[in-house]
């Protein structure tokens, strides 16, 4: 039977940069499992299960296989927030397994914000406590260990930060093609994974935060044009 991974989101959050004039009220997360299908006028993902809704801090189930995806899409109350974002579910089960199974990122959202996000690789057969068809979420499913930090006094556990020249960066999750501040490269990885300044929004390789020679404007007005790198 095929791998699965577990999911969970625990904090969301606007790009602390930009302005937002609405108040976000009670975010919460849609999560669509959808299928790679060929059909005559190529390959398109198509939605075979129904849309989860899965609480903040809890976790669920999704099989791997290739060609599927997880498409998460945030809301809040007021229905004037919607930021979202696609993740290769065969990519990020390649990522847990080099990181000893258990992977914890910030994953970023268009137009706006990111959604941390943790993840457990599992082999069915042996690894997994719960049993069913690996995907869904609810009670049964959540994972003591995956957050165990939220259920002590309400705590929030934040991706680890990198600080540099003022600069606060994190590993990010790029859902579009991104170019580095510091080369003016892509930068690759799964899903366009690298480190991003939660600060000024400046997106660089792992490799190149020791090139950093500028400190961090605090903003990301003209983040684009912020000089982190070497020229």
């Amino acid at each position: 039977m095929s791998p699965f991974l577990r999911i969970g989101f625990s904090s969301f959050e606007m790009d602390p940069g930009l302005a937002y004039h609405e108040e976000v009220i009670n975010p919460y997360c849609a999560v669509y499992m959808k299928e790679a299908v060929d059909t005559e006028k190529g390959q398109v993902y198509k939605q075979k299960k129904p849309t989860m809704y899965p609480p903040w801090s809890s976790t669920f189930d999704a099989h791997v296989h290739l060609g599927r995806v997880m498409h998460v899409v945030v809301k809040d109350k007021t229905a004037e927030l919607k930021s979202e974002a696609t993740v290769q579910l065969d990519s990020l089960a390649s990522r847990c397994k080099k990181e000893n199974g258990k992977l914890e990122i910030w994953v970023e959202l268009k137009p706006q914000g990111r959604l941390l996000m943790e993840a457990r690789y599992y082999l069915e057969k042996s690894d997994a406590p719960c049993s069913g068809e690996g995907d869904g979420f609810g009670e049964r499913d959540r994972d003591p260990g995956l957050f165990a930090l939220h259920a002590r006094r309400g705590a929030i556990k934040q991706a680890k930060i990198h600080e540099v020249k003022c600069h606060e960066f994190s590993a990010t999750f790029f859902p579009q093609p991104t170019f580095c501040s510091v080369c003016k490269e892509f930068v690759w990885g799964l899903n366009k994974q690298g480190y991003q300044c939660r600060q000024c929004n400046a997106a660089i390789h792992k490799k190149c935060i020791d090139k950093i020679i500028a400190k961090c404007t605090g903003s990301a007005i003209n983040s684009k044009e912020t000089m982190v790198g070497l020229y």
